[in-house]
């Protein structure tokens, strides 16, 4: 019987723990209430970004003109536009933010994207 509940938990729990997807949109990926915070849609909306919009070929002026303006860094390497997908507090003073980076060639071109993770001290 523990087994039975035990399982009807996990199952209930995995289904309502899968990340909803939207579609991309260029006002929903920057809409944010609050100046400070990543905009909340974009993790939904990444799956939609980099499956229905060609983002390789791009250059850095049509990807910005796309996404809007990066949050790169002075850490941020030179050939990367990176925008911030989520951020989750580790402990009390680090925080862990996974972004989407794209990169680009010497000719301003988007060749590749990847996922990070890197933590920040506050």
């Amino acid at each position: 019987m523990k087994r039975i509940i035990f399982l009807i938990i996990v199952i209930i729990f995995t289904g309502c723990c899968k990340k909803k997807q939207i579609a991309f949109d260029r006002e929903g990926w920057n809409f944010d209430t609050d100046a400070q915070a990543i905009p909340p849609l974009r993790e939904f909306m990444t799956k939609s970004l980099l499956h229905d919009v060609r983002i390789k070929g791009m250059t850095t002026k049509e990807l910005i003109d796309l996404l809007g303006e990066p949050e790169n860094s002075i850490e941020t390497p030179p050939n990367i536009l990176r925008y911030e997908i989520t951020c989750e507090d580790q402990y009390d003073d680090i925080l862990e933010i996974e972004s989407l980076d794209f990169y680009f060639n010497k000719d301003s071109i988007i060749e590749s994207w990847k996922f990070e993770k890197y933590e920040v001290d506050l």
